[in-house]
Parts: C-alpha cells; sequence; structure tokens
C-alpha cells in the first residue's frame, strides 16, 4: 500500500486557527520551504529552500549589474563593474568591467573569469536587461552598448581572447577601405601600380638557353619600382650623368614602341634591383656567344625576324626562331642625331661586361662589339627564362574584353561573415595606352571599331589594408573571401578564401597590407543574393530587451540606427588628378559633359549606414543670386589648350572641399572619435623661438641602407646604454614590407653623442638603397611594457605664451587615443611629465600617425637638431579622441551621374559643308559624314510615319564633336575638338544619290556633281548624314585633294569622332565609389593641413579678344586653404607672360601685368579685369596664351603665390549692315565702301572683334558664299549659286558669273584712334552688266529679277567667319518714254536692234535658204523667231505692224504665223491688249496665216498684227512710277488702269517657207489708224534698260524659241 503523505498541492496558511485544529491540507506558518516540483510519489510534499552563501568577493568594489543561470550546465554568469559613470564613452582605464562564471557544485568558491577590460563599457547606471545562452554563444544587452556576444567555451579556455569592442560584438566590424592597385608597401613616394601584363614571354629553345622572342618591354624594375622614361635627349643625358636607369622609343614614338619595344642604357641594366622579370635573367655575354656559336651559319639569318629589315626577306628567315628585330640604337650625340639604324640594326645589352651583341642588315655573323661610349648608348634587352620557371599560371584572354572590380570580405571565428567592403573601381588600361597607332586610324575608319580598346591587363595585385598588424587576435578573422564583379553582372563571385594562418601574418612583413595576386583566373563560387544585398548586419544601435526564440535572438525596445546631420558643409569641384592617382588608375578620367552629384554615407565601426547625406550649401545663394557650390557639379568640355600635351594628361577627378568638419549637427559627440583639436603655435606669430616645440618619436627611425656599411647613427633615440628590458630591433624594406635583420649588433654611443647601432665582428648589409628601420620599444613599467614612446616638447597650446600643463593632460593623457599607423586609434597608455618642464612623455601600444610629427623652427641656424621629424614655422593643429564605440566611424562617397548611354562613334572625317564640288553653302553650320558598317546603326533613323518609298530618313540623334580632321600638313591631320555645350543634331539620313539626286556623281558631267574626294568609299554609295553644327568641324569639300600615290583617300580623311549624347536616367540612383576613409581622417585634413593657401576655387574664363578696358575676364573666385576659402588675404597681380606663338614656349621677358589688374569682387572672393586696349590681340593665326601669377598675403603675414594658364578667347567677325542695297534695276554696284563716307549703294562694315579701335578693322577677309535670285515669271527662288570658280571659262552655276567683289580693304585706318570717320573693313561688291565676254551663260531671267540674294562671308586670320544675307532689292528706274517702245529678248539675234529678228538663213551661192527642202548646209534651217514686249506711251491708240523685206524681188511665197490670242472686238487689228504671253504660244488663239504677202517696189510688205490703247496717267501715277501695263486703278481711280496699253511676252515666228533663193527680215512699226497697210508708219523704238517693263505681269524664263 502506498506511502500516505501530506499533500499541500492546494494547501494554505490559516492563521486563525490553533495548531492542533488546523485541517489537513492547511498550515499555521512556514518558513525557507516551498511545495516540491516532483512529479513522483512525494508530489506536492514541503522541502526545504537552500539558504544564501556568497560566493562573488566584491571587495574590489565592484557591483553584479547582471546575471544569468544555465540550468542544463548549473553555471552562473555575472556581469560586474565599478564604474558609475553614465556617459557612454569608455570608462577610465582603472575602472573594472568583467564578466564571471561560478559552478555551484564547484568544489571552489572563486568565480572563473571570461572577459575582463574597460572595453566591456559596464556601467551601475545600465543593468544587463537581457541575457540568452544559445549553445556555447552568451548573448547580452545593457541598453548602453550595442549588442554582445561571447564563446563561453573558447572565453573559459583563454580570458585574453576576448579583448576589443570588436571581438565581443554581435554586428561584426565592416571594412570600410577598398582594395588599393598600388602597392603601398612600396617604400618609394611614388606608389607605383600593381596592374600589369604578366603574361609568359614567348620563348625558343636555342642550344643550352631558353630565349625570350621579343625584346624587353618593362618599365619596373623586378621589385617594382619605376624606371623613368627619358622623352627627350636633354633627359637621356641627364640621367646618364646621374647613373640612373632610364628608358625611351625609338624616337620617342610609342609607335615604334609597340614594334620594337624598349631602349635602354646601361645604368638600367646593371641596376642591383634587376631589369628582368621574376623568373628570367638578363643575356650575359656567356649566353650571347652561346647563341651565336648555335647559329653560326655564316649569315645572320636564322635569327633575324622576317620581316622589319631593310633587306629583302630572302635574308632574314629566322629558322631558329630568335626573332631578331632591327630595332636600332640611340646614340651619346647630338640632340638631333641621336637615333640610328632603325631597320638596318639589332644591337643588345650584354648584362655583365660593357658590351653588346649586334646583328646587322647584311651576311656578316653577328658579333659581340665592346661598347666604346660606355653608359650612353641605348639597345634592346633580351632575357633568358630560367630553367624550372613555371611562369604566370593565368588566363591572358578571360579579362582581356571585360570591365572587372574587386573587393573582398571577412569570415570570423564565429563563423560569422562581414558585410563586402567597397569594391576596386575597373581594373581597365587599354592596349598601347589608348593611342591610335600604325595603321589603327585607318582600320578604325574601315571597320568603326577600335580594335585595340582592350584590357591590357592580366595580372592584379589587389593590395588590401587591413585594420590591424594581427587581425586574428585583434578582430578574430579567419579567413578573407576574394570577391570578384564585372561591370555588367550583378552577380558577385569568390576567387578565393584566404586562410589566415600564422604563416599569413609573418608574410605581412610587419604591415597591415595583405597583397593578393589576381592572375586573371575565373571565379570558383556565386555569392548569393542575400549576401550581396546586405548593407549592414541588422542588429540595433541598443536595445532595451532581449529574447531567444529557437536559434534566434530578437531584441526589443531598441534603437536601430542614428540620426544622420542634414547636410554636410563641402563643395563639388573638378580638379587634375594627382601623378599617384594617375599611376593606380592609368587612362582614367571623369567623364566630360556630364552632371554629377557627390553626397555622403557615414557608418559606424560595425556597418550601420546613413542615408546619402548631401552638401548644406545646396540651395544657398550668394548676393547676385548665384547658387554656391555644393553637391552637384557640371563637367563642361575643356578647351583644347596644350593639345600635345594631352597624351601625358593625368585626367580629371571630382574633388570634394570640406570648409569645416565633419560632425553631427553641430555635435561631434556622435563620432565614433570623438575629437579634441589643438592648435601649437600662434596664427599671428608663427616663428617658433628655443625651446622649440615639437612632437618628436622616440620609438622608430628610418634611412637608407649603404652597402657594407657597419654602424649606423639614430638621431632620433635616446643616448646612453640601452636599460635592460628595452628592446631594440632592425628591419630593412626592399618594397615588400618590413623584415627583422638576422645579423647581430650591438648598441652604444657614438662620438656625436648619438645612439648607433653597429653589426657585429664587421658584418653590414650587401645592398644600398634600401630603407633601414630602428624600432625602439621600452619597458619600465607595467603600463610601459613593450610600449612606443613620443616626446611632448613644449606645446604652446591654443596660443598660450607658455605651455598649459592641464590642457596638455587633458588632450594626451591616459585612456585618450591618437590616430594610428597601422591600427585606426590607439590608446595612451602612459602619460609622464619630464621633471619640472613642459616636456611629457607618452606610451602606446602601437604605432601612431607619422602627422602627429613635427619640429617648430626650419632655420638650421637657429634650430640645429639633427633629428628627421619635419620642421615647420606653420601652426600646426591636430586631434586627440575619445572613442565612442556607437558612434560614426567612416564615410563612403557617392556618386550620381544623370547622363548615361553614350558611345563614341568612328567616322572616315567630316566634311564641312556640303560635299558638291565648289559649293561654299552653309560651310561652319552644316556638316556631312559617311556613315559605313556598324555607324549606321549607331546613327538611327526615325523610321515613324514612313512609307516605303522613302530613301530619306530624319533622326533625333544629337551628339558633340570630340575629333575632327583638319588640313595640317603634320601627321595625323585631326586633333582634338572642344564643342559647344549645345549638341549637334543630325538632320538627315540616306543613301548619298538619295540625298543628292540632282547630282552628277563622278569629275565630269554637267554640274553640280559630287566630290568624289570627300566621300569615303563613294563607289559603295554609302549613307551619309547631314548634321547641323552649334560650332565649325571638319574640312570644306575643296580641301579634300585628290589622292597621292597608293594612298586610298586623301590626307584630310582622317579619323574623326563624334560622341553621342548621353540620356538623361530617371533612376535616382548614388553609385558607390572606391573613395572610403575614416572620418577622423578628413577632420584632420580640414585643420591640420595648416592654414596656407594651396589653390583657388573654381572660376570661368571669359577673356574674349573684343573686351576692352575695365571689362571682367573671370568669374569671382577665392584663394583655398585645406580649411576653406580664406577670404581675409590681399592679393597683388604680380607677373602675366605670354607664350611665344611660334615655340609655344612661356616668354618671360616681357611682363604684361599693367594689362590687367586684379580687384576685389566681394565677400572675400577676387576677379581679374582687362585694363588695355594692347592686351587684346587682333586675329593672329594662333590664339594668344597667358600665365597669370597672382600674389596672396594672408592675414599672419603668410605669402602664398598661385599661377594658372589660360588661352584668349577668339571673337566672331561682326558684320554691320550700315546700309541695305536698293540698286536700280540698271545699277550692277550693290555695295561700295570710300574713305570719307558712304557714295555707293550699299554699305557694309566689317570688324574682327578686337577690343582695340585700330586693330578692329584688321586681319580680315570678305568671300561670297552663294548667291540666287527670284524668278519674275514663277515667283519661286532659283537654286543657289555656290561655285568657286573665278577665271575663265565661267560656268553658269559660278558665283563669278553674276557678282564679283572688285575690292575690299580697311578703311579710315587714320582715324581710328578717336577721329572720325570710323574705322571699318570695307567691301566694294559688283553685279555683272551684261553677259558679254568671259562670263558664263547665264541661268534664268537674272537680269529680269528684281529681287536677289547674296551671302557674304567675313573671316578672320584663326578661321573664325561670320555671314549675312543680303536681301538685294532692285528698285524700277524712274524713266519714261515717248512713243512707242518695245523690248526684245530673244537669244537668236546678233543685231543691236532687239525689234529686229535677224536673218542668218539668208540665200547663199549655193542655193541653201529657208525652205525646208533646201539643200544643206539649211536643210532644217531654224525660224527666225521674236519675243518681246511693246510698250504704247502715247496719249493715242496706235496699231501694230509687221514690215517685212525679201533679200530678192519679186518676193518668193512665203508665210508668217504666231499664234495672236486675246479678245479681239476691233475687225481692224489682229490683236487688242492686253495680251499676256507666256512665250511659246504667243498671244493665244488660233494661229494666224499663211498671209500673202503683197510686196511693194522696194520690196517691203506690211502685216497688221494687233493695237495698243492709250496711256494717260495722272500726275500722281506718273509720280508713283506707273507704266504701260500698269492696273493702277485701286491706287489712283478707274481711269489709270493701263493693262491694254502693253504686250508681254508676245511672240512672232515664221512658220513656213516657199523658197530656197530668198531670205526675210523683219521689223515692227505703228501707225495711228488701222489700215492693212499703214498711213504714216513710224518705227518702234528700242526700249533702253534690262527690261523697261516693271509690271505686276510675270515673265518667261526658260524654253523661248532659240534660247
Amino acid at each position: 500500500m502506498a506511502e500516505n503523505k501530506n499533500s499541500f498541492i492546494k494547501s494554505k496558511m490559516n492563521k486563525d486557527l490553533d495548531d492542533r485544529l488546523v485541517p489537513n491540507n492547511e498550515y499555521r506558518d512556514a518558513q525557507n520551504i516551498a511545495v516540491s516540483r516532483s512529479e513522483d510519489q512525494d508530489v506536492g510534499a514541503l522541502e526545504a529552500v537552500l539558504g544564501n552563501e556568497k560566493v562573488i568577493d566584491t571587495s574590489d568594489g565592484t557591483q553584479c549589474i547582471g546575471k544569468y543561470v544555465d540550468e542544463a550546465s548549473g553555471y552562473i554568469y555575472y556581469f560586474m563593474t565599478d564604474n558609475t559613470e553614465s556617459a557612454t564613452l569608455l570608462p577610465n582605464s582603472t575602472k573594472k568591467c568583467k564578466i564571471l562564471r561560478w559552478q555551484p557544485s564547484s568544489n571552489t568558491s572563486t568565480p572563473q573569469t571570461l572577459v575582463s577590460g574597460v572595453f566591456l563599457n559596464f556601467s551601475t547606471t545600465s543593468r544587463v536587461t537581457g541575457v540568452n545562452l544559445l549553445e556555447n554563444l552568451l548573448f547580452w544587452t545593457d541598453n548602453r552598448n550595442q549588442p554582445r556576444v561571447i564563446n563561453v567555451v573558447t572565453a573559459s579556455l583563454n580570458n585574453s581572447y576576448y579583448n576589443s569592442e570588436t571581438s565581443i560584438t554581435v554586428c561584426k566590424f565592416a571594412p570600410y577601405l577598398a582594395p588599393d592597385l598600388i602597392d603601398l608597401r612600396s617604400t618609394s613616394d611614388l606608389k607605383p601600380s600593381t596592374m600589369s601584363d604578366a603574361e609568359n614571354l614567348p620563348v625558343i629553345t636555342i642550344g643550352t638557353y631558353t630565349w625570350a622572342t621579343n625584346n624587353l618591354d618593362v618599365n619596373r624594375y623586378r621589385n617594382g619600382d619605376l624606371i623613368p622614361q627619358a622623352e627627350s635627349y636633354t633627359d637621356w643625358i641627364a640621367y646618364d650623368t646621374a647613373g640612373t636607369g632610364c628608358w625611351c622609343y625609338y624616337e620617342n614614338q610609342l609607335s615604334n614602341g609597340v614594334v620594337y619595344q624598349k631602349l635602354y642604357n646601361r645604368h638600367a641594366v646593371t641596376d642591383a634591383r634587376n631589369l628582368a622579370p621574376y623568373g628570367y635573367t638578363l643575356a650575359t655575354e656567356a649566353m650571347w656567344s652561346n647563341l651565336k656559336t648555335e647559329t653560326a651559319t655564316g649569315t645572320p639569318a636564322n635569327i633575324k625576324s622576317t620581316d622589319l629589315w631593310t633587306s629583302t626577306s630572302s635574308a632574314s628567315n629566322n629558322t631558329r626562331g630568335f626573332d631578331g628585330t632591327p630595332s636600332g640604337q640611340r646614340k651619346a650625340t647630338a640632340v638631333n642625331d641621336d637615333f640610328a639604324n632603325l631597320t638596318t640594326e639589332a644591337r643588345y645589352w650584354v648584362s655583365d661586361a660593357n658590351k653588346y651583341f649586334l646583328i646587322e642588315d647584311n651576311a656578316n655573323a653577328p658579333t659581340i662589339v665592346s661598347n666604346s661610349t660606355s653608359t650612353k648608348e641605348g639597345y634592346a634587352v633580351r632575357v633568358t627564362q630560367n630553367t624550372g620557371f613555371k611562369g604566370w599560371q593565368g588566363d591572358p584572354e578571360f579579362i582581356k574584353d571585360k570591365f572587372v572590380r574587386f573587393s573582398y570580405r571577412f569570415k570570423f571565428a564565429d563563423g560569422e561573415y562581414s558585410i563586402i567592403a567597397p569594391f576596386t573601381q575597373e581594373c581597365f588600361i587599354p592596349q598601347q595606352e589608348g593611342l591610335f597607332l600604325n595603321n589603327d586610324e585607318d582600320d578604325a575608319m574601315r571597320s568603326t571599331i577600335i580594335k585595340f580598346m582592350q584590357n591590357s591587363i592580366n595580372n592584379i595585385v589587389l593590395n588590401i589594408q587591413l585594420p590591424s598588424l594581427d587581425i586574428v587576435n585583434d578582430y578574430q578573422v579567419s579567413d578573407i573571401d576574394i570577391i570578384y564583379k564585372e561591370s555588367d553582372s550583378l552577380a558577385y563571385k569568390i576567387l578565393q578564401s584566404i586562410e589566415i594562418t600564422p604563416q599569413f601574418i609573418t608574410n605581412l612583413n610587419n604591415t597591415n597590407i595583405y597583397q593578393y595576386t589576381y592572375q586573371s583566373t575565373i571565379p570558383f563560387k556565386t555569392l548569393p543574393t542575400d549576401e550581396t544585398t546586405r548593407v549592414y548586419d541588422k542588429v540595433p544601435v541598443r536595445a532595451l530587451t532581449q529574447e531567444t526564440t529557437g536559434n534566434r535572438v530578437m531584441y526589443g525596445n531598441f534603437i536601430q540606427g542614428y540620426n544622420a546631420p542634414l547636410g554636410l558643409d563641402y563643395a563639388i569641384a573638378s580638379g587634375d588628378r594627382t601623378a599617384q592617382n594617375a599611376e593606380e588608375y592609368p587612362q582614367h578620367s571623369v567623364k566630360q559633359n556630364r552632371n554629377y552629384q557627390v553626397g555622403l554615407i557615414l557608418a559606424d565601426k560595425w556597418g550601420r549606414q546613413t542615408d546619402v547625406i548631401l552638401s548644406s550649401k545646396d540651395n544657398v545663394l550668394v548676393a547676385g543670386g548665384e547658387p554656391t557650390e555644393g553637391s552637384n557639379y557640371f563637367t563642361n568640355y575643356r578647351a583644347v589648350e596644350n593639345a600635345e600635351l594631352t597624351r601625358t594628361w593625368t585626367g580629371e577627378n571630382l574633388n570634394i572641399t570640406f570648409d569645416s568638419v565633419i560632425n553631427i549637427n553641430g555635435d561631434s559627440s556622435a563620432l565614433y572619435a570623438q575629437p579634441s583639436l589643438y592648435t601649437i603655435g600662434s596664427s599671428s606669430a608663427p616663428t617658433y623661438a628655443s625651446p622649440w616645440a615639437g612632437f618628436l618619436n622616440y620609438s622608430v627611425q628610418e634611412q637608407n641602407t649603404v652597402a657594407g656599411q657597419v654602424c649606423y647613427a639614430w638621431t632620433n633615440m635616446l643616448v646612453g646604454t640601452v636599460a635592460s628590458g628595452n628592446t631594440l630591433k632592425l628591419y630593412t624594406n626592399d618594397g615588400a614590407g618590413w623584415v627583422e635583420v638576422t645579423l647581430p649588433f650591438t648598441a652604444s654611443t657614438n662620438g656625436s653623442g648619438q645612439l648607433q647601432t653597429c653589426f657585429n665582428s664587421g658584418a653590414s648589409l650587401s645592398v644600398s638603397g634600401l630603407k633601414i628601420k630602428l624600432e625602439y620599444l621600452f619597458e619600465g613599467t607595467t603600463n610601459e611594457a613593450g610600449k612606443y614612446r613620443y616626446q611632448l616638447d613644449y606645446l604652446k597650446l591654443d596660443a598660450d605664451t607658455t605651455a598649459s600643463i592641464a590642457n596638455t593632460t587633458a588632450l594626451f593623457g591616459v585612456g585618450r587615443s591618437l590616430r594610428g599607423k597601422y591600427v585606426d586609434y590607439t590608446e595612451v597608455k602612459t602619460f609622464a611629465q619630464v621633471g619640472t618642464t613642459d616636456v611629457f612623455n607618452i606610451y602606446t601600444d602601437d604605432e601612431i600617425s607619422d602627422n602627429y610629427m613635427f619640429q617648430g623652427d626650419t632655420d638650421p641656424a637657429s634650430n640645429p637638431t639633427t633629428r628627421t621629424e619635419p620642421k615647420t614655422d606653420k601652426q600646426v593643429s591636430n586631434f586627440t579622441y575619445n572613442i565612442n564605440v556607437n558612434g560614426f566611424y567612416s564615410y563612403r562617397v557617392v556618386v550620381k551621374q544623370q547622363q548615361q548611354e553614350f558611345y563614341n562613334v568612328y567616322l572616315p572625317g567630316i566634311i564641312s559643308g556640303y560635299p558638291i564640288q565648289g559649293n561654299t553653302t552653309e560651310i561652319g553650320s552644316t556638316a556631312f559624314c559617311v556613315l559605313v558598317h556598324d555607324n549606321i546603326n549607331k546613327v538611327p533613323r526615325q523610321l515613324t510615319e514612313i512609307s516605303n518609298q522613302d530613301v530619306q530618313f530624319n533622326s533625333d540623334l544629337t551628339w558633340f564633336g570630340r575629333v575632327t580632321n583638319n588640313t595640317a600638313t603634320a601627321a595625323g591631320n585631326n586633333e582634338q575638338f572642344s564643342p559647344n555645350t549645345t549638341p549637334d543634331s543630325v538632320e538627315l539620313i540616306g543613301g548619298i544619290k538619295d540625298v543628292f539626286p540632282d547630282v552628277t556623281f563622278g569629275t565630269s558631267g554637267s554640274a553640280p556633281y559630287i566630290n568624289s574626294n570627300s566621300i569615303f568609299d563613294l563607289d559603295q554609295k554609302p549613307f551619309v548624314a547631314k548634321i547641323s553644327v552649334q560650332k565649325a568641324i571638319g574640312v570644306p569639300q575643296g580641301d579634300f585633294n585628290t589622292t597621292t600615290g597608293s594612298a586610298e583617300y586623301p590626307d584630310v580623311m582622317s579619323l574623326s569622332v563624334y560622341e553621342t549624347s548621353p540620356t538623361v536616367s530617371n533612376l535616382d540612383l548614388f553609385w558607390e565609389s572606391s573613395t572610403t576613409g575614416l572620418i577622423s581622417d578628413i577632420n584632420e585634413g580640414v585643420v591640420g593641413s595648416g592654414t596656407a593657401i594651396t589653390g583657388l576655387s573654381t572660376f570661368n574664363w571669359e577673356y574674349n579678344e573684343g573686351d576692352c578696358v575695365g571689362a571682367d575676364i573671370t568669374t569671382a573666385f577665392f584663394a583655398q586653404t585645406p580649411q576653406g576659402n580664406d577670404v581675409n588675404v590681399t592679393a597683388i597681380l604680380s607677373s602675366v607672360y605670354s607664350y611665344d606663338p611660334s615655340s609655344q614656349n612661356l616668354d618671360t621677358s616681357i611682363n604684361r601685368n599693367d594689362e590687367f589688374q586684379i580687384v576685389a569682387a566681394g565677400g572675400g572672393a577676387w576677379k581679374l579685369q582687362n585694363t588695355a586696349t594692347n592686351a587684346c590681340l587682333t586675329n593672329f593665326e594662333w590664339l594668344q596664351k597667358y600665365q597669370f601669377n597672382i600674389q596672396f598675403t594672408q592675414a599672419d603675414g603668410t605669402i602664398s603665390n598661385q599661377s594658372f594658364t589660360r588661352t584668349l578667347i577668339n571673337d566672331t567677325p561682326i558684320i554691320d549692315l550700315a546700309a541695305a542695297p536698293q540698286p536700280s534695276a540698271t545699277d550692277t554696284t550693290i555695295l561700295k565702301p570710300t574713305g570719307t563716307g558712304f557714295n555707293g549703294i550699299g554699305l557694309v562694315k566689317g570688324y574682327n572683334g578686337s577690343c582695340d579701335s585700330c586693330d578692329k578693322s584688321k586681319d580680315l577677309v570678305w568671300t561670297i558664299q552663294s548667291c540666287r535670285w527670284k524668278s519674275v515669271v514663277t515667283g519661286d527662288w532659283y537654286s543657289e549659286i555656290t561655285g568657286t570658280n573665278t577665271s575663265a571659262p565661267l560656268a553658269s552655276t559660278d558665283i563669278a558669273t553674276y557678282f564679283y567683289i572688285k575690292a575690299q580693304a580697311e578703311q579710315n585706318a587714320s582715324s581710328c584712334s578717336g577721329g572720325s570717320p570710323e574705322n571699318y573693313y570695307g567691301i566694294w561688291l559688283e553685279r555683272k552688266a551684261d553677259v558679254s565676254g568671259s562670263i558664263g551663260t547665264l541661268q534664268g531671267d537674272f537680269f529680269s529679277s528684281t529681287l536677289h540674294e547674296v551671302v557674304i562671308q567675313l573671316s578672320d586670320t584663326n578661321g573664325t567667319s561670320e555671314s549675312e544675307t543680303l536681301a538685294v532689292q532692285f528698285t524700277p528706274s524712274a524713266v519714261t518714254y515717248t512713243g512707242v517702245v518695245s523690248n526684245y529678248y530673244s537669244s537668236s539675234s546678233d543685231n543691236t536692234d532687239p525689234t529686229y529678228i535677224e536673218n542668218p538663213w539668208l540665200a547663199t551661192p549655193t542655193g541653201g535658204g529657208m525652205y525646208a527642202g533646201c539643200a544643206t548646209p539649211y536643210s532644217q534651217p531654224s525660224k527666225p523667231t521674236w519675243v518681246g514686249g511693246i510698250q504704247n506711251w502715247t496719249t493715242n491708240k496706235v496699231y501694230i505692224y509687221m514690215k517685212v523685206y525679201s533679200t530678192v524681188f519679186p518676193a518668193p511665197a512665203f508665210v508668217l504665223g504666231g499664234t495672236f490670242g486675246g479678245y479681239n472686238t476691233d475687225t481692224t487689228s489682229t490683236m487688242k491688249a492686253p495680251a499676256y504671253g507666256d512665250g511659246t504660244n504667243g498671244f493665244g488663239g488660233a494661229t494666224e496665216g499663211p498671209v500673202t504677202l503683197a510686196y511693194d517696189t522696194a520690196g517691203v510688205s506690211y502685216h497688221i498684227v494687233g493695237s495698243l490703247e492709250p496711256f494717260t496717267p495722272t500726275a500722281a501715277a506718273t509720280n508713283a512710277g506707273v507704266v504701260p501695263g500698269d492696273n493702277a486703278s485701286a491706287s489712283f481711280g478707274a481711269s489709270q488702269n493701263f493693262k491694254e496699253s502693253a504686250w508681254i511676252n508676245c511672240k512672232l515666228a515664221w512658220t513656213n517657207f516657199t523658197d530656197c533663193t530668198a531670205g526675210a527680215r523683219v521689223t515692227l512699226v505703228y501707225d495711228l489708224v488701222g489700215n492693212p497697210t499703214p498711213v504714216s508708219p513710224q518705227n518702234v523704238t528700242a526700249a533702253s534698260g534690262v527690261p523697261p517693263f516693271h509690271t505686276s505681269v510675270w515673265y518667261k524664263t526658260t524654253g523661248w524659241p532659240g534660247a
């Protein structure tokens, strides 16, 4: 039977009853008991509660601020501290913070310390409110620090494993620096690029050695040091004199380098840094001798390349594969004769003797020759491959067509990963330095493809700056993943995971630079998307509560991020890249003609980021309403200045200038490194005096090695015997990092009282020029063990007259941090005053930044110290820091480029104007280009709303010219082009025969015809594009000369380039750049670089030749310092020099500063003005270039000189139409200038744009570009006449047939300096008066037209031009006539009387005549024809007769006929006016005839043909110019309609002839009586002038019989 026990499951306390009366399940009282939780038989029973026992010793003053009991293991975790500060900054190093663990079941009462250190940052004011244990990971939060975690097993095994904030945070350290592509371990000031072509040299084994089959082509020694290039003879000799290795291309041309590689001087060959790449050996005399022996066949043909040599290929067969090329030599002779023997000799240096190996262009055997000219010669170099060398293992083709970028991430010991670091820029360098060489331009013109625009690099050494020298112990990093990305792919790929082993740390060579070599290999793993899009770990900054569910940690009541500043005080500008920028990323530049917006992202040390922060200057206006510079910047196209220097131009960067330090809305406490600024020296008296101030390094000093030197003196170190426990180490650096010297040495004091180290037993280093470093670490007390020591000497802080010890202590005392050299920040461990002096020693665990070091006073006379810290006479400013782990730590620069998607179009030349022979229309405003191959797609046609029959197309493309062909005689015939900001537009696209359907193709046939020289590949009927240009580009068709020799196209048809206009992206995206760093570095740059002026703010250059006295030639600019604009300076223009026009060298013999002045622009800004008219040059064939030198004086007396160079901007010539031409119908003069006034018909004045009143009318030329006129018949304009031929024979398409410039000259030159009349450049323009002489056949009714247009052009000697279209309105002649007049305009007569029809059809002795059946030569004679007009100027009605003369009598019968039309009510006349014929059908109506003529005794017959009404104008009508034929009724009444007083375009023609023996002649007469035969006939008078009829009727212009 089960044991019966009292169950208390439902029990309660009962105080009301006596103990004896208490029922079952109730109790009277209880202490230290609990109801058992057992599920066994004793369920519900009472059990005693265990009492408390004190196990944690708190005698050290700490308190428990949190605990966690792990019931599974029985461990209790305690969080202890004695820090009572509420501020979140790290407590003083004397404070205690620790995590303890104790197990009650253990036999000890002493808990185990898992973690201890002030980095825990515990405080009694912030209790640990959330603790959880997941497996071995202990998570906790205290709402003071960010959530943290430790591995309790790891900590129990090594209680120093967790030693910093980075080792305990849940959110992992975020790498903030992109890999560098320069060798950061190099000891050179200019760090070399680590991108290269490392592909194995092509080799061939000949005899004993394996020879490279190409000449050596390196520009660095094996250790990475740069070998300088000698680009001139002067450079070459200078390097030799200095004993420095150098190289050059033959004739300094890269095009030769591509074929023959480099020539080196002797010093490069013998340099200890080794010219040969790793794995190769420079060819020695023994190697060359072996080659000679192996190839000794009596001729060098078997080792000579099969091409390039001058002799025939039979003398060069290269059967042994050595491929010796005739690379020539650089001689040690005169500057103009220092290269020789290209294509005829190959000379190779012998590395171990001053000799060379010679191969000649003949049958002579190769020889080894002593080099008599020592080191000055330049020869090629060959190497042999070392035995067993495997060489480069990459794939040379893999990244040839790729733009690749690299990054990395850390893997930590707990298996977590950091976010991905910023990427590098694209690792791309175009082949052959991006230059067109040899046949590249020709290839590009034909294919529209730049074949060499491929990646020339295949080997990239990533230099990754690690956060410390030991990332295993400091950051618990276990691996580094190297990440790869292609620009056109979203995928991130892992190239390799690098395990961090002790050997890895050793291989860093005491640097924090990890170098990873990428050899063009394929990545092995693609990262999942969630890892590539992870910006930062989603762990809050602080959290009040924490709990777990499953294997997840959850936080509540947390702060997710930080309050970002509203804006930062910076501005964006552009500027030339530094030499280091250009070395790291050669051939890179910010794009021109782009809008950029640059912002910053701030992040804490764990990667939590802000959104993009922009400049606080945005949308702020200065006086005058102009916007300030801020985060937005437009990079305009650069003006083409110093075009010959384009190749050496480093490119442009976007520059960020901070005008104040970064803080968070005015509060620097939100930064990780909370700065305290100190300034040493007074701004009013910056000169230092003894005792000199200084920040001195007593632990590390560097100098250069000297081969064979035993002892080295260290001027920076303490003298005397090295104290016991202190350590001295020597390191050397050959460019790969610091390696400890293994030679034993002894330290002592030398005779000068300096510390020196001497190698034992007379040993020494064997190489000169390396870096050697002494590291002196101190051990004296516990806090100084193994510490770096620095000394602060006599720091007069904040301009105090004496040193402030209190300030010094506050700034540099224990617990303060300084910027580290190999770590971000290092803490001051000991701070001690030296005696009672103003000298202090500070000790740190790590080296501090060199930027702290300085010595006051640069004068060696007053400060004769030999210490190596930099000396200065300026104020010194810098920061010390308090560390706030939850503050902004780093920055990243991000860029938004609003324009995207653009490309280059490569063209075979550009035609300025039309490609029509003789055409000069629209030169400078229109251009044509030929579209071949892919350009047809690059220049798209607008295909909407077209039909199948359309052969011409519009285009929406706009683009900018970047390279244009030209007429220069120099090789290349093209040049860089600077376009306007407004793009050119493509107006029309089509096949050339579709664009010019009326033009003849070829050089013969009816004009006009295409200039075939200007059209590339004309036989293929290419597509062409018509371009509306904003600025003249290309070459006029007339300059496309015929080809010479075997050339396929003219010289001026050289490669030209257009860049299409970018499209504006609608995406508001900022792209991460590789520009990142610590916020404190920016702040230090703002204050720590001093206050000296370093440059000028961005300004616009506005100096045109038309700017006269007082004109502003720049916009406002400021003198800039590292801290922003200095608005308290004075300025003078110290000098202005100009460049010589022929040599383009700066001429400093004449100071032209009196022609300019610098004036205040307000607000501390300055601007330049023009002060003298002679400063403006008048249109020389070159543009004046100036160097301006400005001297600024700052408030502290500091003087700074700033210089800049700019080019005069040429103004377009000016055409002033002073008087519009309105000549009469009979005038031939259109424009005419005189020296005393205007006596001509029109007046046009020309000026060249110069501001000089006397020079403005010089250096100009007038030309006629085209002419045209309006038809009096159709009212349409005739086609433009553009032919430029001016000598006989002229054609109807030549301008000179119609108009010509009779004279042009400067006018009134003597009165230019202020007199009257005004000087200008004049033009005398004439119209041709008739069609006689050498004038060509006229087109249409040129002389009849009353409205002409003539385009005249004024050009200066720079080729800039302006055009003016003259509207020439010919005014009717104010003439009247008496009687009846006629005007003849048939072309079949040579009689001077225009009323006659001449008779070239007279009978001949052979019997020929006008009859159709007559014998030759008159078998088909032309019929005499008259076309003209008749006016009745009389007040009577008149009748018109034809008077016919027969050449024989009696006269034969023949017929006179005509279509005499019109309404006829007068039975006595054949035709009644008005009659307006068309010149072909006469007067209209039925044909009259045949008419049998009755001849009188004189052989004369009359025939009446019509009548004309009287002409009776009023006086007003006469004054208004009313003439017969006009209808003036609207103006002067019904009686003034005189339309019936004239015949216009009448035609009279013979229609039939009946005799071959006679001829005829006809004239016109009139009579007042309309009889069949006139009673009193009078001759119709020939009218003067051409034409006399100024009526509103139209005239026939073509198709007249006989015309």
